[in-house]
């Protein structure tokens, strides 16, 4: 009966070292995980506002391409009226 109880005996101290080794190897992987969570949130603001700022310098370029482009649409197609109408037609009703 001595092999026996030793036996139970080193299966008993295995599970209990075993069950503190997972414990600290999930432990470890928990905070490795908010780590890595904590990382990719930060790096996550970051690209954010980096793409809300793009944004806004593409926005407002754009606003001024389409502006100037309007305005030169406006500047020919009064070149446009004013040629084939004469300089003096009160035909055309102009915008402001």
């Amino acid at each position: 009966m001595g092999n026996f109880t030793k036996a139970m005996g080193n299966l008993v101290h295995n599970i209990h070292t075993s069950h503190g080794e997972r414990t600290a190897t999930v432990q470890n992987l928990f905070g490795e995980i908010n780590s890595k969570l904590q990382d990719f949130d930060s790096q996550h603001k970051q690209m954010a506002t980096d793409q809300q700022n793009r944004l806004r310098a593409f926005a407002s370029d754009l606003r001024t391409t389409v502006g100037g482009f309007i305005e030169q649409l406006r500047a020919d197609n009064q070149g446009a009226h004013t040629a084939f109408f004469g300089s003096n037609s009160k035909t055309r009703k102009t915008r402001k």
